[in-house]
């Protein structure tokens, strides 16, 4: 784990966990109090980029507080549009798909 994570878990008694996403390897890793790897989970960042700048719509960089869990009680594979359960629900694919999809969904969970 990278030292602003520890620093941060160390200065907030609170906060139980911490997460780095590993944007090449399109991995969400989240870390236990101890430092260790506490359950990994793929994650698909923005095919806009890497930017920290503000509604650039792309994947910010650096440590991140998570203020909100948007979907935490949805079923898995619920589709939302503007931060909004649809009641539409997806296959969620666990290997790439011989053909290409034409939509690009925001499924299931929203930090």
């Amino acid at each position: 784990m990278d030292s602003q994570l520890l620093s941060y878990l160390a200065q907030n008694p609170t906060c139980f966990y911490a997460i780095k996403v590993d944007i090449n390897e399109q991995r969400c890793y989240v870390y236990n109090r101890n430092s260790e790897i506490h359950k990994i989970y793929p994650v698909s960042t923005s095919r806009y980029g890497v930017s920290s700048k503000e509604g650039s719509n792309c994947t910010p960089t650096g440590l991140q507080i998570i203020n909100d869990c948007i979907g935490n009680d949805a079923p898995l594979g619920m589709v939302f549009r503007g931060r909004v359960a649809t009641g539409e629900i997806v296959n969620i694919e666990s290997k790439k798909p011989a053909l290409k999809n034409e939509h690009d969904y925001v499924l299931t969970r929203i930090l």
